[in-house]
């Protein structure tokens, strides 16, 4: 019932330039444009996390400029909204080489959206915490910073030394699967 509804009302404004009809589409309709908006996607996002405090975060990984990332940004807000039914905070981490250009909005005439956007090269992130940080994937990110990179490879050298030694007394780092030492 309801589909029918809906067919007889669009029938009904593609043919009428009555009021109604001017007053929806704010003027006269040159010409009627058929869209249909599949929704088969799969999207995949980098990281998705709820903290200890419930709230989400999604962290997405760039390592180019994208002209498209304000709007992939958007729509994946949008989808986590439809999903979860919750506010997801979001950040872009650009690691590229290049200067960032992206922005981190979103805007059309009618909507407005904001993510954060952190820039590893532009010191935004201070390497010199990193590098002097007890976690080693701290000391790895400082790689990305403009901090020297030797001292960073040093650190990264002591690090897994005290890997290896933890190893040998017979304590098991959380990622040794996944990091070879």
């Amino acid at each position: 019932m309801a589909q029918q509804y809906d067919v007889s009302l669009k029938l009904l404004f593609r043919h009428s330039k009555g009021l109604i009809a001017r007053r929806l589409f704010g003027g006269s309709v040159a010409e009627w444009i058929n869209v249909e908006q599949p929704k088969v996607t799969n999207v995949r996002v980098d990281l998705l996390a709820r903290l200890e405090d419930g709230s989400l975060r999604h962290v997405e990984v760039q390592a180019a400029n994208d002209v498209e990332m304000e709007r992939r940004q958007a729509e994946y807000y949008l989808g986590f909204y439809r999903l979860l039914k919750e506010h997801v905070a979001q950040v872009v981490l650009y690691v590229g080489r290049e200067p960032l250009q992206m922005r981190p909005v979103f805007e059309t005439p009618s909507m407005r959206y904001e993510y954060h956007l952190l820039d590893m090269h532009e010191h935004e992130v201070d390497g010199e915490l990193l590098i002097r940080s007890d976690d080693w994937g701290d000391n790895l990110l400082a790689l990305l910073t403009p901090v020297e990179q030797e001292r960073v490879l040093r650190r990264v050298e002591e690090q897994i030394r005290k890997l290896k030694g933890a190893r040998s007394r017979g304590r098991r780092p959380g990622f040794s699967s996944f990091w070879p030492v």
